[in-house]
């Protein structure tokens, strides 16, 4: 058996370049904050950024650019420590300050974030009169060909080194370097606010107190917010606290009146040594929760943990190379993850109480909604403002409506719920959803946009029956005629039953009008004749249910009843009973007044063939009906008939959960009282 030794040779792509720079920093805010902690490691006084603006935005034409007052690189600098990719600079100098600063750079790929913008960077960089102009074209470095040295792959670059300090936008410096992007990747331009925003929340105050960074002419400003009164903010004092471990962090925080709409702001940022080691929104995964879930909303901070990132190797490294996350599965951050579980909950606990008071605050300064609240028993009435407090787990502010008007809406169905829990079994779900915002604020919508909706289309048609029946009462008062002038198109009785026959009877529709006898024959086939009867017009045939049929005539109120009319009617009746096997009877609506002898008006009164109808009798069954149900569905819980729908209800859930009609000896002395018979 023979052994070979060989050498093998790995072999690093352009592309890796691309990876380093595209994929680690996807976000732009990110990518520019890595380019500003360079000019902290090159010990800035200032970093200037300029911004494209909007109007004439162009990726072909537009450019970014970084500049700085720091030391400046001279031509061994910059080959042998800018150019050099992976390089740790911690290691390297056997320092983790520089010039007194703490050394932010630590993996050596910051200076490639550029490229997560950009398809090419241009450094400018100079040291008293000497400046060095180098380009680093992406497409180009991912397509040279490889130059492979002894231990290191390299790529070729050409750069111009003058003698001449390049135009910039401070004159006094002796040093600097200013970084420019072109060929930019993004359709729309940088938001100058939001990368104030991202910046101010990315680098603590200690590095900006001794570093001015400003964007396009303007130096980074705190972050303007609606505060709640009693709370720090971002800018008072840290409040110093030291781990379960002897660790040391610092931190504030603050909570808004109203929900922050920029992820950026939300959360906790956690800096470390001053840069971003994990970016916001953050929460230690406390708003996962349902309960928790709409406090975070309200919430941001800050907190600084400099140990997350005092190591110079990189088997210390604790930090994701775009410091956007930090690993919270290693042993040296469970000291800090258990402390800020603890403090996050805590402020989403006060958070959510604020919220709770507020929502039963605004509710109860609206008189209506306060004076259904008061007419509650002691104990269902904190048990509503107790699910009105949840309101405010969900309070948003969205297109349709203010914020107001979504908490009136809430607290109505919520008090609804109360007001009817005799008549709906609601009461349990609110409070099983109460702890959960989604799931309260789906429960109330439901019961706004579904089972009250239905209930609402039930009371428009009741109320609309309602207009009808007191239509029908001004019909009587002003001896409305029985049908109308062909002329003037005035309000009859026959156009008011066959617009609405449930006035007559609930099972009757309208099925034929104004027919004659030998139309109304053919249409229920039945056999046509011949003789003066059969072109005779009856008003109209109602059928009720499946088996009988009603010929009905009406007279107008002034119009006296007579002998001839009931014949009439008669003989309607038993012509069509020739024709069909139904049930056929004589119906006649009249205003009350007759010319019958006793004999003959008790004869067709007492008779199963006929119904006689008095139009104010009609009236006052009608009215009686409709106005118990708007009792209910208007929620005028004073009114007597909502009681006795109330008591009606609660004897039937008693039936329905013992299945028995049987009454204790103290309820039969108690006696029944008055009761619902509609």
């Amino acid at each position: 058996m023979s052994i070979i030794k060989k050498d093998f040779h790995i072999k690093i792509l352009g592309k890796l370049l691309e990876h380093l720079g595209v994929q680690m920093y996807k976000h732009r805010d990110a990518a520019i904050a890595e380019l500003v902690a360079n000019s902290w490691d090159a010990y800035a006084e200032n970093v200037w950024i300029e911004l494209p603006e909007q109007n004439g935005y162009s990726r072909e034409t537009s450019i970014i650019t970084i500049e700085d007052d720091g030391c400046g690189m001279d031509e061994k600098d910059l080959q042998d420590k800018y150019l050099v990719i992976g390089r740790n600079r911690r290691i390297d100098e056997n320092s983790n300050e520089f010039k007194g600063r703490k050394v932010m750079g630590r993996k050596g790929i910051g200076k490639l974030a550029g490229f997560g913008i950009a398809t090419q960077m241009k450094i400018q960089t100079w040291v008293n009169n000497t400046s060095i102009e180098l380009t680093l074209n992406l497409d180009k470095l991912k397509n040279d060909p490889v130059t492979e040295s002894k231990n290191d792959i390299e790529k070729k670059l050409e750069g111009i080194i003058s003698d001449q300090k390049p135009s910039g936008l401070h004159k006094n410096s002796n040093s600097g370097t200013k970084i420019t992007l072109s060929k930019l990747k993004q359709k729309t331009c940088i938001d100058v606010n939001k990368l104030n925003d991202c910046l101010y929340r990315r680098f603590s105050r200690s590095v900006q107190g001794h570093m001015t960074i400003i964007i396009n002419g303007i130096p980074l400003k705190s972050i303007s917010l609606d505060l709640h009164k009693n709370s720090p903010f971002l800018d008072s004092d840290l409040q110093t606290e030291k781990l379960e471990d002897g660790k040391i962090v610092k931190y504030s925080y603050s909570y808004s009146n109203t929900p922050i709409k920029e992820s950026n702001i939300k959360g906790w940022t956690i800096l470390a040594n001053g840069k971003t080691a994990q970016a916001p929104p953050f929460y230690f995964n406390i708003d996962s929760t349902g309960r928790s879930q709409h406090s975070s909303k309200y919430l941001t901070g800050v907190i600084e943990a400099d140990f997350l990132d005092s190591g110079l190797d990189d088997e210390s490294d604790i930090i994701a190379t775009d410091r956007q996350e930090i690993d919270w599965e290693r042993e040296e951050t469970q000291a800090l993850k258990k402390w800020g579980e603890k403090l996050t909950q805590k402020i989403f606990n006060e958070i959510g109480e604020r919220n709770s008071d507020e929502s039963k605050n605004i509710v109860l300064e609206r008189i209506d909604l306060c004076e259904r609240i008061n007419a509650l028993d002691e104990a269902t009435k904190q048990q509503c403002l107790k699910f009105i407090g949840s309101i405010g787990k969900i309070k948003v502010i969205d297109d349709e409506m203010s914020a107001k008007d979504k908490i009136f809406q809430m607290a109505d169905q919520i008090i609804k719920a109360f007001e009817y829990s005799y008549f709906v079994d609601v009461i349990d779900d609110l409070e099983k959803a109460s702890e959960n915002p989604e799931n309260l604020e789906l429960l109330l919508t439901q019961l706004s946009k579904w089972e009250i909706l239905e209930s609402r289309s039930i009371l428009e048609i009741i109320k609309g029956r309602l207009r009808v029946i007191d239509k029908f009462f001004n019909m009587i008062i002003n001896q409305a005629p029985e049908t109308a002038n062909r002329t003037l198109g005035t309000d009859n009785f026959h156009d008011l039953i066959a617009g609405f026959p449930w006035l007559l009877n609930p099972e009757w529709q309208v099925f034929i009008e104004e027919r004659s006898i030998s139309n109304v024959l053919k249409i229920l086939g039945g056999e046509d004749f011949k003789d003066e009867m059969s072109q005779k017009r009856i008003d109209f045939l109602a059928l009720q249910g499946n088996d009988t049929v009603a010929v009905i005539e009406i007279k107008s109120i002034i119009d006296v009843l007579t002998l001839d009319e009931f014949r009439r009617l008669e003989d309607y009746k038993i012509k069509i009973s020739s024709g069909t096997t139904k049930n056929v009877v004589g119906v006649l609506l009249f205003g009350g007044k007759y010319s019958l002898d006793k004999n003959s008006w008790d004869r067709y009164k007492n008779s199963e063939d006929f119904i006689i109808l008095e139009w104010r009798s009609v009236f006052d069954k009608n009215k009686k009906y409709y106005e118990h149900y708007r009792a209910v569905l208007e929620n005028h819980i004073t009114d007597p008939n909502f009681t006795l729908k109330m008591k009606e209800v609660q004897n039937l859930r008693n039936f329905v959960n013992t299945d028995s009609i049987y009454r204790t000896p103290e309820d039969r002395k108690k006696g029944l009282g008055v009761q619902d018979n509609v």
